[in-house]
Formats: C-alpha cells, structure tokens, sequence
C-alpha cells in the first residue's frame, strides 16, 4: 500500500470527521489562516497577546498525531466499556464474600487484602464496575468530548480496584497491558475538558512509550516461544494443534485447524516474522517501514481474532500499535487531507505559545508537547519509564525469561508474552452430578467451553467468560493447583444463583436436579481428551470414543475427587473459602 502525503489543496474529508471533530480553525484560543505566511494570534485573560509567523510549504504531517489522538482514546474506551461490563455481569459469581465462589476478602496475601479494602465488598466493587463503565461508556459515545486527565484517573482507578481484588479470575497478562494502555492515556488528555482536539499537542515522548510498549508486548511473545522448552514452535509444528487446543475455539477454529500441514508451517513462520522482526521497526527512525510493520501487525491481531476466542487480548493488542500511525497515514487512508493541515498548523502554533522563556521553548523542542508545563511533566515520564524498563529488557535478554510480570510495584512498565507452549491434545474437565452416589451422572454446560459434542462453538470475543478460562487453565495445571474447583462444586451443589448464572443453559435433567430448592446429592469431575472430528473411519481406534458432530472424546481419569465421589453434605459442611 502506497502512504503518501495528502493533497492539502483539496478542501474534502470524511463526513464523520466533520461531524465529530472540532477542527483547530474553529478553537476557541486560536485564529488560523491558511495562506503561505501564516499569523498567529493568541489571546488570553492574562498575559499578553502574542503574533508568530511561520512559512508552510505544505505543513507536514508525518509528525503529528492529533487523529492518533483521537482514535486510541476512542479505541481505548471501547476496551474498558467491555471490560466493565465483563465485570459487571461476573464479578458478584466470581467473587462475592457472601456468595461468589472465592472470597476476595479473604483470599490472597496479606498486602493484597489490604488493597482497596472499602471496595472489596458487594457495594463497593458493583459502585466501581458502574462508575467505570458509565463513564467510559458517555466518552466513548460522546460526539465532541475529550476525557480528561481527571476523567482517565477515575476509569484508572476504577479497573485497578477490580483487577487488584480479582484473584485468579483476573490473573491474565492483559490484565496489566490495559493497565499501561490506561496509564500512558494520561499524558495524552488535557488537565480539563476539550473538544476531540483536545488543547495541546500529542508529545512525541508518550508517541514512543507506546511504541515501546508495542515492541515490548510483540517481541516478549515471540522470544518467549522459542524459550518455553515447547519444540513445536521451533520445528514449525505449534499451529498443528493451536486451533484445536486453544483456550476457547470458535466456529472457524475446525476449519482452520483442517488446513493442510504446510499451510501450518508458514503459519508459523509468519508467526516469528512478526513477533520477532517487524516489531524492531516502532523503535527505529523509518517511517515507511514503522508504517508497514503497524499495519502488518494489526492485520495478524485481526486473524487472530477471526479465528480464535482470545478474550480482548487481541482488541487490546491493537491499542498500542496506533501510536505507529502518524495523522499523514489517516489523512491517506481516510482522506482528511485538508483538515490534517490544519491539525498540524495548529499543533506547530499551540507548542509555540507554551510560554516558560528560554527554558519552555528547549523543553517543548525536546518534548514536542503543547505547553511548558506538561512538557516537564512528559520529560519526567519519559525518564521514569526508561528508569522501570532496564529490568525488562534485562528479563528480554535472559533466557529463562519470565512470561507475563511486572518488576515495579505499580506494574507501570511489564513484561508481556502469550502462549510459548501448544499442547498437542485437549484436555477438558466434565462437572457431573446426580442424586444417586452410583448415578445416573447428569453434564453441566459451560457458557462457551466444549463440553457436547454436538454443540458447536461460539464467537464471544472481545467478551471474556472468566470461569470457561480458568477450567480450561485448570485441566492443563492439575487439580493441585486449582483449589478453587472444589469451591465452584460448592456453589453448584449449594445452587447459588450467582454461581449457576456464570454457567450455560442447563439440560432438562440438570434442572431436575435442582426442583423443589435442592440441589444435587453428589457430584464429581472427569477429565477427557477432545479432538475435533472430522467423521472419518477410525478404524480399531473408535473404541471408548464418544463421536459427535463437532467433537469426539474420551474418558482420561476422575479428576477430583481421586477416589468416589463428593457428597453435598461434606461440601456445604466444609465452609466458604
């Protein structure tokens, strides 16, 4: 794809741009003309005019981001809007003292516990999931609004009292990479309120922090699969079996997985490419080539959504490689060319108004910012990013790198990485109950996990059903390592309501179970291996298969408890954990 400068002869641009985007000839601060010798005039209540002069020959582009601007903030509060709401609709079932099947109060160490402690209750986590969604909700939508720096810190917070108190159910890597997205939103907001424009420039530092963060995030991924010990991503062989194994597989996931082997092979190579070449160019002074590896890698986050249910890990993933965009790109792509030049008129005019003398113009010359005040602020952030990245890179360079963790205390600069081991089977836990200790043993059903063989899977993406996860991570770890299992089986038999909503439609004989108030006497769970089937002759094979139109599987062990089964009066005797 050819980038080129826009036309900034032309007066044409998108509709939608026109429509929601105060352009900066029309800011309340500044008068533009846009004749080859431009004069400024900034007037303010308490300082002086001020007449500039510059000459534009066109004004260039290539280093603004006003459009940048407004597409992550969008972006990202459409990230947030869904994140709260997955809280919304889960956290009471996840994590209510009273009736969630962990305990956010009690669960965890000691400093964790004391984290946010007035929110930790029912009252105080649905005031956060509210709060955050509502407001991420009116910016996203709001035609003609910037959120500001105030605005951005209560979303912050609002998350940050969610995940800190989420325990395993919010456990995952990008967990912490909204968190730094968020974060790095902060010095891209005015202090107050303003149009999409915002008031000031988009400094080039917070340009390339999210850079480094795009590099950070793509090249972790890549390093750590081929230094998981998982030989599958060396021999070419990890897309083999990614389809049908990954955490939630949807309805193009057979397909997918049917392709021919050498289609597979260059699934992987195009695989280390990105992950591993292209992200050198966000750090390195080539624009086209910075352009064409952000395009690239949004384009592989798009497959990735097409064909896998990954949570909003990949939505999000694209936040940061906007930054890799400058406002020349989008007037090309979306053809805004005149409005960009006067975005650009204005940010050479707002960064040379900052005021501060001397010291202000080496400050806004370093920074790029629109002020001598929020310049500081921009060098003090640079500084201290680069400061908490020295770890990082260190971890980067090790080879027993660690996959996804923070070496600060605030988790402001992490380590990413996604998936450097692919397990050749799938291993899936079956929760049975009934009211005979001998059976007949009635299946539960899961949102969106496999568990009927004939049920086809589901698109849910960017919609995160935290339970189906952690069941998935669960048969992969072992019943040691998954605790909390025993205390969902608690739940289920208890039939908390909260508990059961976190579950899919249930089978007529699984609703028997629970007529008249009860719940099940006794209940248990299986492990069994699951492939995708294709109705081919298996041969001697088929024996202790259970074959179905999407799936066919097998019974491993009786994964807990090892030996009988669990009755409810022993699990509602044990207490709440």
């Amino acid at each position: 794809m050819p980038y080129h400068k826009p036309n900034h002869k032309s007066s044409s641009s998108s509709p939608f741009i026109h429509t929601f985007i105060h352009t900066p000839s029309t800011h309340p601060n500044t008068h533009l003309s846009t004749r080859p010798s431009t004069h400024l005039s900034t007037r303010s209540s308490t300082r002086s005019s001020t007449s500039l002069s510059f000459s534009l020959s066109p004004p260039t582009t290539t280093s603004t981001y006003w459009i940048t601007r407004f597409i992550y903030l969008k972006y990202l509060l459409f990230i947030h809007s869904v994140s709260f709401l997955i809280s919304i609709r889960q956290s009471k079932g996840l994590l209510s003292p009273s009736v969630g099947i962990l305990n956010r109060r009690e669960q965890g160490d000691e400093e964790g516990r004391k984290k946010f402690a007035p929110f930790r209750s029912d009252v105080g986590v649905a005031f956060s999931h509210w709060l955050g969604f509502l407001t991420s909700l009116f910016y996203l939508l709001s035609p003609s609004s910037t959120p500001s720096f105030l605005t951005i810190l209560t979303i912050l917070f609002c998350y940050n009292t969610i995940s800190s108190t989420g325990l395993l159910f919010y456990n995952f890597g990008w967990e912490s990479l909204l968190f730094e997205c968020t974060f790095l939103s902060l010095f891209l907001v005015p202090f107050g309120g303003g149009g999409i424009w915002g008031r000031e420039a988009t400094g080039r530092i917070v340009v390339g922090a999210g850079r480094w963060l795009s590099f950070r995030l793509m090249i972790g991924s890549g390093l750590i699969k081929l230094r998981a010990g998982d030989r599958k991503w060396k021999n070419f062989r990890a897309m083999d079996y990614f389809y049908q194994s990954q955490p939630i597989p949807n309805p193009l996931s057979k397909l997918m997985h049917s392709l021919p082997k050498p289609w597979h092979t260059l699934e992987v190579l195009v695989n280390h490419v990105v992950e591993l070449v292209l992200p050198f160019f966000f750090i390195l002074p080539f624009r086209e080539l910075r352009i064409f590896s952000t395009v690239a890698h949004v384009v592989f986050q798009l497959v990735l959504i097409l064909t896998g249910n990954l949570s909003f890990l990949n939505w999000l993933t694209i936040t940061p490689l906007l930054f890799g965009f400058d406002d020349a790109f989008w007037s090309s792509v979306l053809g805004l060319g005149g409005l960009t030049a006067k975005a650009s008129i204005a940010q050479y005019s707002l960064s040379c108004v900052g005021g501060g003398g001397r010291i202000g113009s080496i400050v806004r010359s370093i920074t790029g910012a629109g002020g001598t005040f929020r310049g500081i602020i921009h060098l003090v952030m640079g500084v201290g990013l680069a400061r908490l990245s020295v770890p990082v890179v260190r971890n980067l360079l090790d080879k027993n790198q660690l996959m996804n963790g923070s070496f600060d205390k605030y988790g402001l600069v992490s380590t990413y990485g996604a998936f450097g081991v692919v397990t050749e089977g799938r291993s899936e836990l079956v929760i049975k109950a009934s009211n005979e200790e001998t059976g007949p043993w009635e299946e539960y059903s899961f949102k969106v996990k496999p568990g009927d063989v004939n049920r086809r899977p589901r698109w849910c993406s960017p919609y995160h059903h935290r339970l189906d996860w952690c069941m998935w991570m669960a048969g992969l770890g072992g019943e040691g390592k998954a605790g909390w299992v025993k205390e969902l089986l608690r739940g289920l038999v208890e039939g908390r309501g909260e508990v059961m909503e976190l579950l899919g439609e249930q089978s007529l004989e699984v609703k028997a179970l629970y007529e008249n108030g009860g719940g099940p006497k006794f209940i248990k769970v299986d492990e069994y291996m699951y492939e995708f089937d294709y109705g081919e002759d298996m041969g001697s094979s088929v024996s202790g298969w259970e074959r179905g139109k999407v799936w066919r599987r097998k019974f491993v062990r009786k994964w807990t408890p090892k030996q009988g089964v669990y009755a409810r009066d022993d699990l509602m005797g044990g207490g709440k954990g």
